[in-house]
Formats: structure tokens, sequence, C-alpha cells
């Protein structure tokens, strides 16, 4: 039969200087193996403000609004290798966390879609063009810093014992993205698709997103065994977005005007999750093997069209998804 302070052990949780998880830095370094998507779309209906133009379909004339959305672009498996480096730095009652990462990728899928509306009622929300490009030369680059204040606990039952660190942290971080669109290729609809062939070698869009803003969460490490540690990285992000689109074989002043010439901006949320486990090869070299996910996604958002960037018209979606397999290495000291 357990005694009284036998019981205690093993049910509570409590503060422990002799934790594992001491005083001190940690530096390294990780790749990062993502793939991503990146989406915006926007509304330019009678109901969204939009003016009235005059289209061609079948050799019919119609006038006609933006639908709802009126257009959306999707950039899909957008492949980037990211070298990532990393400090993290330990005193007592607070805890520092940085991180810098840039890399690059080949290789992804673009989709444009148009929909309109018709005044005369024939055509509602018609999907009128719909084409395909594919996507080279990505570009990541990403910086952050947080700053925690770690509680160090020790479970102790009569079979085991167990460290954990729980850092409740606030930061701010800044991430950008490039994406280039090569080549039109209309995806067959008949005769309504009225967008014209490009070869792949055509540099058609760039676009460029920055997402920036302030995290809140909480790191955890536990102990597995001896040479085994969990951590999980889990942060709220309040973030501030803005999208350059730039349509480059638009750059006329009768059309959308000189690059960028279609810009997005907005606030919203998202969530940013970084799940380790390391290997202990002795008492100051880990290596880690782990799963990034990020998804910041500005749910208030506006978009506006070159020259004149005069009306702002609704955004009906602009995110970003990476994610993807982390390899890596630490040093304690």
């Amino acid at each position: 039969m357990l005694n009284r302070q036998t019981f205690i052990s093993a049910i509570l949780l409590s503060t422990s200087t002799n934790c594992a998880f001491a005083n001190g830095w940690e530096v390294g370094s990780r790749v990062w193996l993502s793939e991503g998507e990146t989406e915006w779309s926007h509304c330019t209906s009678a109901a969204c403000g939009g003016r009235s133009v005059s289209i061609t379909i079948s050799d019919t004339s119609y006038t006609a609004y933006g639908g709802d959305p009126t257009s959306k672009l999707n950039y899909s498996d957008t492949k980037a290798t990211v070298l990532e480096v990393f400090a993290n730095y330990r005193a007592d009652n607070l805890l520092t966390m940085a991180k810098i990462g840039a890399g690059s990728g080949y290789g992804g899928l673009f989709r444009d879609q148009d929909w309109l509306t018709t005044t005369d009622g024939v055509y509602n929300n018609l999907e009128f063009s719909d084409t395909l490009s594919g996507t080279k030369n990505t570009d990541v680059n990403y910086w952050m810093v947080d700053f925690g204040y770690p509680l160090n606990f020790f479970y102790e039952s009569p079979s085991s014992e167990q460290s954990f660190q729980i850092t409740p942290f606030i930061g701010y971080f800044n991430y950008d993205e490039s994406l280039n669109a090569y080549g039109i290729t209309p995806v067959s609809d008949g005769d309504l698709n009225v967008a014209s062939s490009s070869p792949y070698s055509t540099k058609v869009i760039r676009n460029e997103i920055n997402w920036s803003g302030i995290r809140l969460g909480v790191d955890l490490k536990t102990e597995v065994d001896e040479n085994l540690t969990f951590n999980a990285n889990i942060a709220y992000a309040i973030v501030d977005a803005e999208n350059k689109d730039s349509h480059l074989l638009r750059t006329s002043s009768s059309e959308l005007g000189p690059a960028p010439n279609i810009i997005s901006k907005g606030d919203g949320d998202g969530v940013m999750l970084d799940l380790f486990l390391n290997y202990q090869h002795d008492n100051q070299l880990d290596f880690e093997i782990g799963y990034r996910y990020w998804d910041l996604d500005a749910d208030s958002a506006t978009t506006s069209f070159g020259p004149s960037f005069s009306t702002a018209y609704p955004s009906r979606s602009l995110y970003s998804i990476r994610s993807g397999l982390l390899i890596g290495a630490r040093y304690k000291f």
C-alpha cells in the first residue's frame, strides 16, 4: 500500500529546479521540405459595386457584370526547400526563441478561373474562362522572434519519472512568398473559354504575398525516454496580409497598368504548428525530425486594380498554407 508521501509524488505536478531543461543556448539549423497553396479571389458583381462590361460568347455579344466570385487565382503544390537557422536562449524566467529561413523551389500548378453574369439573365455566374499554368521559381522567406515564460515540471510515480517544460509565449513574425506562373493552357469548356494560349516559356503572372503579425502560443517539451524528447510549438497568429499580383501580359495603360497591378489587403488569423522528435546524441548534440503546418487566412480583405487603384472591391478569399517535413540538428551550450 502506498504511503502518503509516495501517493502525493505519484499524482503531483510540481516545479523543479533540477529539471532536465536547463538554462543556456540552443543553436541549430534545419531543412524544411515544404509544399504550399496560396489563393486569392474577389467580387466585382453588380452587388459588389462593379461596372458592366461587353463580352462575346459564341459570337454573341452580352452586357455583363462579374460573377461572385468574379475571379479566383489558386497556386497549388508549390514546392520550396527552405534552409532555416534558429537560436533559443533560456535565462531562468525568460526563454527567447528566434528563427530565420529562406529557400526556393520548382514545381506546382496555377489555375485562373473567371465568372460572369449577363444582365439579360442568359448566363448566371457562368465560368467563362478557366486556364492552367505551371509554377516555378517559388521563393519563401521568413523570420520570427518569440518571448516566453518557461515553467518546469517534474512528475514522479512509483514506476517512472518525467520532466516537462511548458512555455507560454508571445512573439512577432514576418513571412514572404513569391510565386511565378508560366504559360497559359485553356481548360476545355466548349465555346465558353475565351482565354488565349501562351507557351510555357512565357512568364505570365507573378504573385507576392506578405504575412506579418503577432504570435500567441505555447511551447511544450517532454522527455519520451533518456534519449528522446518531444517538442510541440503551437501558435495562434493575428495577421495582416498584403498580396501583390502582377498580370505581366496586361501592363498597358488601357488595361491594368504597370506591375504590380492588382493589390489585395486585409487582416485575419491563422495557426502555426511545429512538431519535433529529438534524439540526444550526446550531452550537447541533438538530431531532430518533425513536421510543420502553417495556415494563414485574411478573412477580411479588399482588392484594388491598376492603374488607378481607386476602388476597393470585397475579396472572397486570401490565404496561404505551407507544410512539410523538417530535418535538423541542434547544439546546446
